[in-house]
């Protein structure tokens, strides 16, 4: 991996903008979810949290229990926000591709809305797999490539489909389910088990292929 390179395609001050802007916009939204997260899922234990942003979800999971709870952030802008607000948890200022942390350290690791903005997600993971102990496990939520098959704009839908085009536009890559499958299990990640995140008029076994965001949790 070449992380000049890498590093040279982040703007840190316009990124802090747009996730402080969505904070705003949507802080009750998105602490019900993590609430229903960490309840569905029953994360527990000693937690990792990869991209934490403004550290949202932690200050919801300082509420929620007493885990042991880290943030890894890479923007130090918003590392700086989330420090200053967070009371329990530790923040650690570090790229996902290159965590400093021991092996065999966490229950759980979460990557929410994170995993699509990684231009190597193969080599974040496989570090997920080293941090993470012997019966840890892993949530990833993301956005899903094939909800273009809802469009009916017949160019947007190929475009999409065909990675040429973003839901948003500062995602690396965006997946499918069994694109998820596929890296999850080269990895060595087993036990996998994905869930729709937004209503759908598909049956269940259906939904989600072609729901706009799925959730999926896997073990070691």
């Amino acid at each position: 991996m070449d992380k000049n390179k890498y590093e040279g395609k982040y703007d840190e001050a316009r990124y802090f903008g747009y996730l402080m802007g969505l904070r705003n916009l949507r802080k009750t939204q998105w602490e019900e979810g993590y609430k229903r997260i960490r309840s569905e899922y029953h994360i527990r234990g000693k937690i990792l949290d990869i991209g934490c942003g403004s550290g949202l979800q932690l200050q919801v999971y300082e509420k929620e229990g007493n885990n042991i709870l880290v943030g890894l952030e890479k923007n130090k802008k918003l590392a700086k926000f989330s420090k200053e607000n967070l009371k329990r948890a530790s923040l650690i200022v570090a790229d996902a591709h290159y965590p400093p942390l021991k092996n065999s350290s966490f229950d759980w690791v979460i990557l929410n809305h994170v995993l699509e903005h990684l231009p190597y997600p193969t080599n974040a993971l496989k570090e997920i797999g080293r941090v993470l102990n012997t019966k840890g496990r892993i949530y990833i939520s993301t956005p899903n490539r094939l909800a273009y098959l809802r469009t009916r704009n017949l160019k947007k839908m190929i475009l999409g489909l065909t990675g040429k085009s973003k839901l948003d536009s500062t995602h690396a890559k965006e997946y499918t389910v069994l694109d998820m499958v596929r890296l999850l299990k080269k990895i060595g990640f087993k036990h996998l088990f994905f869930k729709p995140c937004n209503p759908t008029c598909l049956p269940n076994r259906l939904a989600v292929f072609t729901c706009f965001i799925f959730e999926v949790v896997g073990s070691k």
